[in-house]
């Protein structure tokens, strides 16, 4: 079957044109970023479509919002998200997404088995206490996943 491809939207085209002015240090670390009405003028995009790309790029941690300043460029402009890159205007499948989790997870697993130690374990088994805990609510079962692969990473 023929398959389209799709272009970029116009927000991830703002983003990145966001991210290729901190990456030429135009946009350089905790300065202000213009206004969405400067962004939409400059860009030739309604705020609408700023605002949204604005938005994902807080949520990757590239942007910090200062109540009632505007929003900024975090100290670590590359931000704290890692997302799979597009191929060919295609995003990864699921499958893909867990391939790739199934190999950075056992890996991790494998480190942590060699260089654990006691305290490392009673972290462990802590948080898979919670976990299987019947009386855990979900956001707390959810906390206590966290924390369990935090302390496989640490």
């Amino acid at each position: 079957m023929l398959e389209l491809q799709r272009p970029d939207t116009l927000v991830e085209r703002v983003v990145s044109a966001i991210r290729a002015e901190i990456d030429a240090g135009r946009l350089a670390a905790e300065s202000r970023l213009p206004t969405e009405q400067q962004l939409a003028e400059q860009l030739n995009v309604s705020r609408s479509v700023v605002r949204e790309a604005v938005a994902q790029l807080k949520a990757d941690g590239v942007l910090i919002a200062r109540r009632g300043l505007g929003s900024y460029i975090s100290q670590t402009p590359n931000g704290t998200v890692f997302r799979f890159p597009g191929s060919n205007g295609r995003k990864p499948d699921l499958v893909q997404m867990f391939e790739m989790r199934l190999w950075i997870e056992t890996q991790a697993a494998a480190i942590a088995a060699r260089r654990r130690d006691t305290d490392d374990l009673q972290r462990m088994a802590a948080a898979l206490g919670t976990m299987e805990d019947p009386r855990s609510d979900f956001a707390t079962a959810a906390a206590a996943d966290v924390a369990f692969h935090r302390a496989i990473a640490d």
